[in-house]
């Protein structure tokens, strides 16, 4: 049964010699990992290859990946490679509408440049998903997650893959003769036998006990205390959710095996006779060692299949519902200058234009909730002051002002808008804080993809730009334009220009007087237009 077998790892197409031992984990949640030690010099992000031959020359290729960490040492050298998957670590920030998860997965792959095949096609539309600053292999999982019986990886070859989960797969019958080690542990010790529920004003709707567990584990009795829960249906629902999460024993477990399948992978299932019965579990993680001396594999077993981790669960990003606005926030009641020396010598922000959270952020002050007050002590440019210890604050970037202070009010993401703004382009204007920073933002394809269509029919707008997190040359810029506005400064777009011999829009802003192009699209450009006069 035992089958030997001859590891090879290729740099490329060039074959590595090895010392030591090859460690090989192969994870089902998380990115697989490989180890191992070599005399030879291997450039930083190389493709790995390992290869398992046996005596039959049947081949195997159970790892490809990355090296990511190079350790030198005396007469060799240690590489960590990292699995394909972690080409897929970049973050994005996009909306999809009327999207299936194939054609998410694609574009998401298409951006990280990552090629896809063996893509199973998915017909549930999503009427909208809205991803926030989260890595393009999180995306992948969660919109997979959303669907049924399918899984996302990313292969050996580093090509991704979408495809559907098999109702039935092969597996492997372990015992104690076929096994070096195994280690089963259950953990009693929070296992409960019966649930209350409370409601809104403390009231019980809804009590269980089992009996049979009661009899055996005694009365342990697990409280749910929710006002938001206000019927008895769902309270009973509750307590059923939790019941059969601590109903049984936590179960950890593990076996050790002297000989490497070639076929052996986390997620398959495996049955395991101990005490005179055999139990089905899943296998979560494979570890692989090869060595001169010795070739194991070690299986991390669970009593049944986990749910998938909290990064495989999508929910929408905190901030989707940008309408809302902050109740506890101060802004400007007039116009303000600079005031701390960091930002003295910059542009002056007109009424309404800046906003912070009305409370105080000096570490010392013992009542900041009790709130801050414009300028009490009339100064020309504008500050903001705590009413509770008096700490001085610049009304325009919110520091303390302190010149060895590094202290600042936070910043509100939410406030009134300039008159003609949109409040939910206001808001995220607000957010970013700066006119160059919105610019990059609105540039920047993760955030404001371009789309290629006509201005006469298809114009969107700044808020559904803003919502759908795609627009072509003219409603980008002019999504620009009403944040500048929104930011306090001049803006106006101007169509009839060209970019690359076709129709282009632009946008001009005006900084301190002077007339600046500033374009989110055709090669991004942000520069003082030449030979221009100020105006008011």
């Amino acid at each position: 049964m035992s089958k030997t077998i001859n590891p090879k790892i290729f740099a490329e197409k060039n074959k590595i010699n090895l010392i030591g031992t090859i460690n090989v984990v192969d994870n089902y949640h998380s990115p697989s990992n490989l180890t191992f030690q070599s005399p030879q010099s291997i450039a930083e992000l190389k493709t790995i290859h390992l290869i398992f031959e046996t005596s039959k020359k049947k081949s195997v290729t159970p790892f490809g990946g990355q090296n990511v960490k190079i350790t030198e040492k005396l007469g060799e050298n240690k590489y960590d490679v990292d699995s394909h998957e972690r080409r897929l670590n970049g973050k994005i920030t996009k909306v999809f509408t009327n999207k299936t998860a194939n054609q998410i997965i694609k574009w998401v792959c298409k951006k990280q440049k990552v090629k896809t095949c063996k893509f199973a096609k998915t017909t549930k539309k999503h009427p909208k998903l809205a991803f926030e600053a989260k890595k393009a292999i999180d995306i992948c999982h969660q919109v997979a997650t959303l669907e049924d019986n399918m899984l996302f990886k990313v292969n050996v070859d580093g090509l991704a893959e979408l495809k559907k989960i098999p109702h039935q797969e092969k597996g492997y019958v372990f015992n104690l003769t076929n096994v070096t080690d195994y280690e089963l542990s259950y953990d009693y010790s929070n296992v409960i036998t019966g649930i209350k529920v409370y409601g809104e004003k403390n009231k019980e709707l809804y009590s269980y006990n089992n009996k049979t567990m009661t009899a055996k584990y005694g009365v342990i009795t697990e409280i749910i205390d929710d006002d938001t829960i206000t019927s008895k249906s769902t309270a009973k629902d509750k307590a059923a959710a939790l019941f059969k999460e601590k109903k049984n024993p936590v179960f950890a477990g593990s076996i050790t095996i002297p000989q490497i399948l070639l076929n052996l992978h986390a997620g398959m299932w495996c049955s395991f006779k101990s005490k005179g019965k055999y139990h089905n579990y899943w296998i979560g993680t494979v570890a692989t060692t090869i060595s001169n001396s010795e070739q194991s594999q070690k299986l991390t077993l669970y009593d049944g299949k986990p749910a998938p981790p909290s990064d495989w669960i999508y929910t929408p990003p905190n901030d989707n519902n940008l309408d809302s606005c902050t109740e506890k926030t101060v802004t400007n009641p007039q116009t303000i200058e600079g005031s701390c020396g960091v930002c003295k010598n910059k542009p002056s922000k007109s009424k309404g234009t800046v906003s912070f959270e009305d409370r105080c952020t000096h570490p010392s002050c013992k009542n900041p909730n009790k709130g801050l007050s414009f300028n009490p002590k009339r100064t020309k440019e504008g500050e903001w002051t705590c009413k509770a210890c008096g700490a001085d604050y610049c009304a325009k970037c919110g520091k303390e002002k302190l010149k060895t202070s590094k202290i600042y009010l936070k910043k509100s993401t939410s406030c009134k808008a300039v008159k003609g703004v949109p409040l939910v382009v206001a808001n995220k204007a607000n957010e970013l804080g700066s006119l160059r920073k919105c610019w990059e933002w609105v540039k920047n394809e993760n955030n404001i993809d371009y789309e290629l269509y006509l201005c006469d029919k298809k114009i969107k707008g700044p808020e559904k730009t803003l919502s759908s997190r795609g627009g072509n040359c003219y409603d980008k810029n002019n999504l620009f334009k009403y944040m500048a506005r929104q930011l306090g400064y001049k803006a106006q777009l101007q169509c009839g220009h060209k970019c690359d011999k076709y129709p282009h829009c632009i946008c001009y802003v005006w900084i301190n007087g002077e007339k600046w192009l500033v374009d989110t699209t055709c090669k991004g450009k942000y520069q003082k237009v030449k030979n221009t006069k100020k105006t008011k």
